[in-house]
């Protein structure tokens, strides 16, 4: 399979460190589906929507804050209209002095947690403290989150996360944050799945949003050499049960506890069954801009 590469990989960092590295993992292609498709056309523009929100976000109350938010194109980006709006941002200050902007492209393998390994290696050595990860069709919804989350997790000790999905899709009587694993989890050697296999109720943080303290991830990549496995093959739920299961699950491992219900508002998604809890009416304007796009 042959990668198309337009933007370069990202490259080690120096200089003074940021506050906080902020990634945004961006797929708006696939080889099954047309770049001009709706599909495509939707996954652009709520990319583009979580990015362009880092213009108007106060994030903290620092004079001196500087936020670098880096975004991953992972797998192939065709589409001229597409191209030039992540090289439009590429390297330029969303907010003068405070976000910078860097965008880069890889090989989609690791999907989200891939793209933010790739950003950890590249920052390890800057001296940056905070790390954060978003799946691009979510938001933040608060000006000030850097400041809300460190009133939490200061110390460093803790990691958190923003879950996108409703509270009715949680079992109040299992822990927060704990999800039954879906059904097709343990599959045959075939693919086909095990209709007798065991389900366990396991932490699951969800991919929307993660924030911790740099050695949190630094002992991730010295004891795995990653974060977590999440290569895909054909199973759609392999980046969910290796990604965001697997990272949360090799956290706590290491003893970390979980501040969640702390910001348990933080994030919400922009489209999907969820997008009705999103009270900044994020949904309707995507599908505003789909439809226009497409005229």
């Amino acid at each position: 399979m042959t990668f198309f590469r337009v933007f370069d990989p990202l490259k080690p960092v120096s200089g003074p460190a940021p506050h906080c590295v902020f990634h945004i993992p961006v797929h708006v292609e696939d080889r099954e589906r047309d770049s001009d498709s709706k599909g495509m056309i939707e996954d652009f523009i709520v990319s583009r929507r979580a990015i362009e929100l880092f213009r108007q976000y106060k994030i903290s109350d620092l004079q001196s804050f500087r936020l670098d938010l880096l975004v991953s194109v992972n797998g192939d980006i065709t589409n001229q209209k597409f191209i030039d709006y992540f090289k439009s941002i590429d390297n330029q200050w969303l907010q003068p002095g405070r976000v910078l902007c860097k965008v880069f492209q890889r090989p989609n393998f690791g999907f989200q947690w891939g793209g933010f390994h790739d950003v950890y290696m590249r920052y390890k050595d800057n001296g940056c403290k905070w790390f954060a990860t978003m799946e691009a069709d979510h938001r933040l919804m608060f000006d000030n989150w850097f400041d809300m989350i460190l009133k939490h997790i200061g110390d460093g000790k803790q990691f958190t996360f923003g879950k996108s999905q409703t509270q009715k899709e949680w079992d109040p009587k299992r822990p927060l944050g704990v999800l039954r694993v879906p059904d097709n989890t343990w599959r045959n050697a075939d693919g086909s799945n095990r209709t007798n296999a065991t389900r366990q109720n396991m932490i699951h943080t969800c991919g929307a949003f993660h924030f911790c303290h740099h050695h949190i991830l630094t002992k991730l990549d010295k004891a795995f050499g990653c974060f977590t496995f999440s290569l895909g093959c054909e199973h759609k739920w392999d980046g969910i049960i290796q990604g965001e299961i697997g990272f949360c699950q090799k956290i706590k491992a290491f003893g970390y506890d979980i501040k969640h219900k702390e910001i348990e508002f933080l994030v919400r998604p922009m489209r999907g069954a969820d997008a009705e809890y999103n009270p900044k009416g994020d949904h309707e304007i995507v599908a505003k801009e789909v439809e226009e796009w497409r005229l």
